[in-house]
This record gives structure tokens, C-alpha cells and sequence, in this order.
């Protein structure tokens, strides 16, 4: 009876091995069922337009007790809602729109399906429908048309109050029937409350769904939406300046009419300050930033430059701009002549990089960095991160993708994505670059670009640190750091300088200009207004001895030094530029990827065992003979390591007893001594204590006496 069960236990190797890859496969996808069932479990059919778009969180009640929840009051959900803007609705459009494209979502369920991973981008295609895809993007387009309508938005958010409100007092209806049942018995007032419930989640839903019927006439055709929004002529992204750096460039042209055309290119140099205040109406200090942006104008031998503030303070949260960007100064200066060949070849390898910053070229070389004066694209050469493990690029559909590499035997596992989307029709020119501070997909000429797919946040003001006396020069690059990050870093470069006669000549010869021939036109009306500005701009450069126009870049002949530091701005991933986090986060990712290995050498091992003890031996008659002799050469084996193990364990471990004696024996004669020592010092300090108080004793008892 035993050799029958022992022999069946063998047979079920299969078994064995099934159960245990099963094991293995619930611990390491705890994470993507919980996801994949949050996901299902949201229904976004009844969601407001407001939370469609990402712009409101999903629950809209503020916590009242332990288990239930209270209406936000009606004037705090108009604040809420009053204060996104428009731009901020294009953008969530412009994120949901391309993340819930039919076509989209239809191209990553192939990709599943010839995939071995169970995720893409950590969610799981397979289990969306592209009819509900088509539901969830005609009603992201919905909401941007009325959300972005100011008649219909105001008429939809009086609408919705309505139906919050009328939602709470059902709410409140079914909560004041089930108190008054609870004399029931414990089944009937369960099952009664549950339908309650189920009562008042319906009414919240035919609520929100009764809104389909409310704007009934104000639909449209979602594709014909998302064709105007980004590839129309009047395409809702608006202009490619204001997309990237807000409503500034706009207003800025409206504001000055001669300077359009500099309202429709990236400025050829860029330079920021900070200068930091003590604000007593907000008890706080205060960042003014002023960047300084300069346009070379070849014709022309001058410069036109613009210096733009904006007012930032700090939270715990980071950097809020508390006022709009606006030009505090512009005008004109001469420019300046280009250097001899020898002092060309001895200049710094900045230089050379602001020199190309004009002219873009693709990514021709395999490199971890991605300069200003380079953009990539679907056909040109990936990023890889120093270490081999990552590289990202653009794929077909201009989807910015970062993925791991892991070897020639495994599948490469995506791990961040932009979650971009273009037609085939319009997939033409999608290209990657650097603008300014930031890095975009767009469509269209690199340098004039017809619209804008993805762009990373702006960058933090700049913190001044330690005085400097010179000038500081700020430029951005782009790189995929090792740990699958990318990441973008500000450089900072102090450069000393020193006036020349060369500059005297120059800021001269502008004065002369302003106010004799007049051929700037600064932005002063008046030519009185102009020069007074040049003189101003003059005086300032005698009395600091700078100059007034920028060198970023070091002089061959004078040799000036000039420090390079790079700070992260914008990260990809969850700890975001935070460095321990980042490092954190790889670290894990590094621990789970040995883990996994580890695991497939166990199941491998067990596996084999399994296969061993099923072959047998010719030679075994019967299934207690295979065991004993299965058992035997794993003893032997086990036997032999141990041997060994042993060995080199327990010479190490003599080695560690005669230093830990040692140890403990020096340790114990010096607390003595340190122990006798202070003892002795207590004994005398009581002594004397004792000595002084009985002085004083003495003292007051003659004092009591006379």
C-alpha cells in the first residue's frame, strides 16, 4: 500500500510542478490583479465631465465621522471648479483623448496578444472592449466641447450641482429609512440596506447618465474632435509657443506688435537670475525670476533681446507661481563679431553646442543624451543609458516608450510611456526635441511645429546660491539615466568677466544709434525715453564693470574659469529628480529582477529533481530501492558541500572568536579603569558635597541661635 502511494506521488510531477509555478504567479501579480480590478470596478459612466478629464477627483465628498460621507458645500464646489481654466482643460484633453483612442487601444490589444507579459504599461488591454472604448472617447470629446464652451460650461455646472445636491438628499432619504427599521430582524434590515443602497447608487447614476439627454444637441463626431484638436487649422492646442510656455507668448504679441516674429521661434540664448525678497503681506520670501531671452538678427548686426519676470514661492509641495509672466525690459543690442580661427578652436565645448543649438540634426550617434540642437524620430537612432539596461525612442504611432533590456533570451519590458497616439494618416514628421527647458513631442517641421503631442512640466525657478561675481549662463540637456529614468538637467555655468575696450565701442556705438540716428527702435516711444534707457544700460556697465550683453562662454585669451553644474528639473518615474528615491526604486527593481532569476533556477532544480526520481535506474527493483538510493546520492552530495562549507566555516570562525576574545577582554579592562575612575570622582564630589552642607548646617544653626 505504501509503494502504491509513494509510486502515484512520483507520478504527479506535473502536479507538483503546477502548483508551485502557480504560487510563484499569485505572489508576483498581487499588484496587477489588485490594479486590473480597481480599474474595472471604477465606473466611469457615472463620472462628472469634470472627473472624466482627470481635472477633479473621483470622490467629491469631504469625510463627516467614521463611516459616512458629507456633500461639499455648494460654494466650495463652484471655487473648485471655477478656477481650471481653459488651458488646463486642452491639456487633460489632449492626455485622455490620445490615452483612449479606439485605434490606439485596438493596436495595443495586438500587442498583448503577441506578447508573453500578462501588462503593457501596467494595464491590461485584453479586458476592454473597443465598444467601450468608443463610449469612453466620444464622451471625453463631449466634455471637452462643453467644458470648454463658456455658455454650455456654465450652464452644465449649474446642472451638476443640482444633481449632487438632489443626489444627498436621496442619499440621506435611504439612510433615515434604514434607522427606522433597525427594530426588524438582523436579515431583513441587511437585505433592506443593501437595496437601499443599491437604491441610492442608481439614482446617482441616472443622474449623471441624464446628462447624455440635458446636452443631447450640443454632441459631436469624436474623430472630427480630435482631427480639429490637434491637426485643424485652428486646432484646439492653440498655438505652439502658448502650449509649451503658457499664455505669455500670446499675450506678449498682442502687447507689442513689432515683435511678432519673435513670438514664433525659440530664442538662439537663454540666461535666468533670481533675485530673492521678504514679502511681509505673505510672510514669506519671495523668487523673482527674470530670464533673459536673446534672437540674433544677422541682417540686421544686432541682437534683440526681452527680459521676462515671474513672481514664485515655496511650499512643501514645490514652487507656485503667485503672478503672470510679463516683459520688464527689451530693446536691441549691436552683435557681436565672430572670433578668429584660432580662438574658435580654443573654445569651450559649450560654445560648440550653442553654435549647433540653430541648426537641428537628427540623432546620428548612440548616446545617453539628447542636446538642444538635436531631435529624434521614429527612424532615427534610440537613447541607451550608460550601463546597457534601457533605451527609449519613438515608435510608429509617435508614442514615446522607455523600455529594459533583459538579454537575448527574454522579452524587453516596457516600463514608462507617454501614452501618445497619431492616425496613420498624420504620423508623418513626429519628431522629439528640446525646447528651451523642456522636452516635447510634436508634428510637423521641427522648428515650427503644427501641433504638440507631449511636453514635460516646467522646470522649478533657479535658487541662487553663493555670491558670484560674473554671469550665469543656463542651458538644458536631455539624458537617459541608469536607472531607465529620463530625466531633465539644468547647467549652470559662472563665467568671470571682465569689461573690454571692445564692449565701451559697442555699448557706444548703441548709445550713438539711440540717440542720434534712431535705427534700434527700442521699445520707448519717444527717442527721449530711448536714450535715457541707453544711457541707463551704459552706466551700469562702467559703474559693475560688466558688460551689458551676455558671454556665456570662456575667452581663449584671457582664460577665464567658468564651473558646470547640472541640476535635474523633470524625471520620469515615480520618485520624480528625488535622488534617493530614484536610487531606491532601481535598487528594488534590480532586487525583484535577481529574485525572478533565482526563482526560474529553483523551478529548474525541482524540476530536475522531479525528473530523477521518475527515470530511476535500470537496476531498482522497486519503488523503496529508488528512494533509498535517490536518498543516498543526495546525501553524499549534500555531504561533500557541507565538507567543504564546513572547512572554510569554521577557520573563519576561529579567526572571529580570537578576535571577538580579544576584543572583549581589551573592552572589559577599559571599562574597568573608566568605571574605577569614575567612581572615585563620585566618592570625592560626595565627600565634598557632604563637607559643604555641613558647613552650612553649622552657619544657620549659629544664625538661629544669636
Amino acid at each position: 500500500m505504501l509503494e502504491v502511494q509513494l509510486f502515484s506521488f512520483i507520478q504527479s510531477k506535473a502536479r507538483i510542478k503546477f502548483l508551485f509555478i502557480s504560487f510563484l504567479l499569485i505572489l508576483g501579480n498581487i499588484g496587477y490583479v489588485t490594479s486590473t480590478n480597481d480599474v474595472k470596478d471604477q465606473q466611469w459612466k457615472d463620472w462628472n465631465y469634470y472627473q472624466l478629464l482627470g481635472l477633479q477627483p473621483i470622490n467629491y465628498y469631504s469625510k463627516d465621522g467614521q463611516n459616512s460621507f458629507r456633500l461639499k458645500p455648494r460654494r466650495q464646489r463652484q471655487q473648485e471648479r471655477g478656477i481650471i481654466q481653459t488651458k488646463d482643460i486642452k491639456k487633460a484633453y489632449r492626455k485622455e483623448a490620445q490615452k483612449w483612442h479606439p485605434d490606439k487601444i485596438q493596436s495595443r490589444k495586438k500587442q498583448q496578444e503577441n506578447s508573453t507579459s500578462a501588462e503593457v504599461n501596467g494595464v491590461d488591454y485584453r479586458n476592454l472592449s473597443i465598444e467601450e472604448c468608443n463610449e469612453r472617447f466620444a464622451k471625453i470629446a463631449d466634455a471637452y466641447s462643453i467644458l470648454t464652451d463658456e455658455k454650455k460650461r456654465r450652464e452644465y455646472d449649474l446642472f451638476l450641482l443640482e444633481a449632487e445636491e438632489e443626489m444627498e438628499r436621496e442619499h440621506k432619504r435611504n439612510r433615515f429609512n434604514n434607522s427606522s427599521k433597525r427594530t426588524q430582524s438582523s436579515s431583513n434590515t441587511n437585505s433592506r440596506s443593501s437595496s437601499n443602497a443599491n437604491a441610492s447608487t442608481n439614482s446617482a447614476s441616472d443622474f449623471f447618465r441624464n446628462t447624455n439627454q440635458f446636452f443631447s444637441d450640443f454632441f459631436t463626431d469624436p474623430m472630427a474632435t480630435f482631427e480639429d484638436f490637434f491637426f485643424g487649422e485652428n486646432d484646439g492646442s492653440g498655438s505652439f509657443m502658448e502650449d509649451l510656455f503658457g499664455s505669455f507668448y500670446k499675450d506678449g504679441s498682442d502687447n507689442s506688435n513689432n515683435r511678432n516674429s519673435y513670438h514664433d521661434r525659440m530664442p538662439d540664448r537663454t540666461s535666468e537670475t533670481t533675485q530673492v525678497r521678504y514679502d511681509s503681506t505673505l510672510r514669506t520670501e519671495v523668487l523673482r525670476v527674470l530670464q533673459r531671452e536673446e534672437f540674433d538678427e544677422p541682417k540686421e548686426s544686432r541682437v534683440f533681446f526681452r527680459v521676462i519676470a515671474q513672481e514664485f514661492v515655496e511650499d512643501r509641495y514645490g514652487y507656485n507661481a503667485i503672478s503672470e509672466p510679463k516683459i520688464v525690459d527689451e530693446g536691441y543690442l549691436p552683435m557681436r563679431k565672430p572670433q578668429s580661427q584660432s580662438s574658435r578652436r580654443s573654445s569651450s565645448r559649450n560654445k560648440r553646442k550653442r553654435d549647433r543649438s540653430n541648426k537641428r540634426q537628427p540623432l546620428s550617434i548612440t548616446s545617453h543624451r539628447l542636446e538642444k540642437y538635436e531631435f529624434m524620430t521614429p527612424n532615427t537612432i534610440h537613447l541607451v543609458a550608460k550601463n546597457g539596461q534601457y533605451y527609449a525612442g519613438l515608435t510608429s504611432e509617435c508614442e514615446l516608450v522607455i523600455m529594459r533590456d533583459n538579454g537575448p533570451f527574454e522579452e524587453d519590458m516596457e516600463i514608462w510611456s507617454s501614452d501618445t497616439y497619431v492616425p496613420p494618416q498624420h504620423q508623418n514628421g513626429c519628431a522629439l526635441a528640446m525646447y528651451n527647458a523642456q522636452i516635447a513631442i510634436v508634428i510637423g517641421d521641427i522648428e515650427n511645429p503644427t501641433t504638440i503631442l507631449w511636453s514635460s512640466p516646467k522646470p522649478p525657478p533657479i535658487v541662487p546660491g553663493s555670491p558670484f561675481d560674473g554671469e550665469e549662463i543656463i542651458d538644458y540637456y536631455c539624458s537617459l539615466d541608469d536607472d531607465g529614468s529620463l530625466a531633465v538637467y539644468r547647467t549652470r555655468e559662472q563665467t568671470e568677466l571682465s569689461i573690454t575696450r571692445q564692449d565701451l565701442i559697442d555699448v557706444a556705438k548703441m548709445w550713438w544709434n539711440d540717440l542720434v540716428k534712431g535705427k534700434s527702435r527700442t521699445p520707448p516711444k519717444t527717442q527721449a525715453a530711448a536714450t535715457w534707457k541707453s544711457i541707463q544700460r551704459w552706466a551700469q556697465l562702467h559703474l559693475r564693470g560688466k558688460p551689458s550683453i551676455d558671454r556665456p562662454f570662456k575667452n581663449a585669451k584671457t582664460g577665464k574659469t567658468e564651473k558646470h553644474v547640472d541640476e535635474c528639473v523633470y524625471a520620469t518615474g515615480m520618485a520624480g529628480c528625488n535622488t534617493a528615491g530614484r536610487h531606491a526604486i532601481h535598487i528594488s527593481k534590480n532586487i525583484k529582477r535577481s529574485f525572478g532569476k533565482a526563482m526560474s533556477q529553483v523551478d529548474e532544480k525541482v524540476e530536475g529533481f522531479i525528473d530523477f526520481l521518475y527515470d530511476g535506474d535500470t537496476d531498482d527493483i522497486d519503488i523503496l530501492q529508488k528512494l533509498n538510493r535517490c536518498i543516498d546520492e543526495a546525501i553524499r552530495r549534500g555531504s561533500i558541500f557541507l565538507g567543504r562549507f564546513s572547512r572554510r566555516f569554521v577557520e573563519r570562525a576561529i579567526d572571529v572568536w580570537y578576535e571577538l576574545r580579544y576584543r572583549y577582554s581589551k573592552w572589559e579592562k577599559i571599562i574597568r579603569y573608566e568605571s574605577a575612575d569614575v567612581m572615585y570622582h563620585l566618592r570625592y564630589r560626595a565627600k565634598k558635597f557632604q563637607k559643604i552642607l555641613k558647613i552650612k548646617f553649622e552657619q544657620m544653626m549659629n544664625d538661629w541661635e544669636m
